[in-house]
């Protein structure tokens, strides 16, 4: 099945962020890999860089947009309950400020349902290879991506089932916690690259959660896989 190129919706703030968190997450493969045009071999981020991050991020993670991706993926993997009806307002709402219609509704939520519990794993791969390519990830990046995120493929899978709920505020918290850390630099040690990757994961599949029924489910699938990525890798 052809997988169509991703359209990302990125503020220049999430971009910015995309390219310091791959550029550290470059500096951590040293001494394995060079990188000729790294700044230094030592290199974290200068102060000014640790505070363009910080304030990035509680941009993005203060905003409404992002609450409602959190609460969407999470809700998700819970048992079915009377939330689903949030739920389907948030992807509704959010497809009509792309330019959906709200036509057919419950045609296109339940749709977007069936698509997240029949979509393979390997199938989301290679989706998520596409988009993070787009994103311009450096190729070695992406391979170490997709290496962790295939080890969540078990508790993912249980996840997006409804078999094992990812407890509300766990998808905020896999995003700022390895950031705010890594931004202290040195006052409290490196940052394990798994934590990195699991947040550039939640930055890059936020920008298509809603644009297609696909790509929502790739995006879904990812941002799950994501807070499994320390439990695993």
């Amino acid at each position: 099945m052809r997988i169509y190129p991703p359209v990302p919706k990125y503020t220049d703030s999430e971009k910015r962020l995309i390219e310091l968190l791959a550029r550290h997450l470059l500096e951590c493969l040293e001494p394995h890999v060079k990188y000729s045009n790294r700044p230094s071999n030592h290199v974290v981020l200068t102060d000014n860089e640790a505070d363009e991050l910080l304030g990035n991020i509680e941009r993005i993670a203060d905003s409404k947009q992002f609450y409602e991706i959190c609460h969407f993926v999470e809700g998700l993997t819970a048992a079915r309950s009377d939330t689903d009806g949030r739920l389907r307002e948030i992807y509704l709402a959010n497809r009509r400020k792309r330019g959906r219609t709200r036509v057919a509704a419950s045609f296109h939520w339940n749709d977007f349902n069936e698509r997240l519990q029949s979509m393979s794993f390997e199938y989301f791969l290679a989706m998520e290879r596409k988009l993070l390519g787009a994103c311009d990830l450096n190729p070695i990046l992406i391979d170490i991506v997709i290496q962790m995120l295939e080890s969540t493929r078990v508790k993912s899978d249980e996840a997006r089932s409804r078999t094992s709920a990812i407890k509300s505020g766990t998808i905020k918290k896999k995003f700022l916690d390895p950031i705010r850390r890594l931004c202290k630099n040195s006052e409290s040690g490196p940052v394990p690259r798994h934590k990195i990757v699991g947040a550039i994961t939640i930055l890059a599949d936020s920008s298509v959660l809603f644009t297609s029924r696909d790509w929502g489910v790739a995006g879904t699938i990812s941002t799950i896989s994501a807070c499994f990525i320390d439990l695993t890798s």
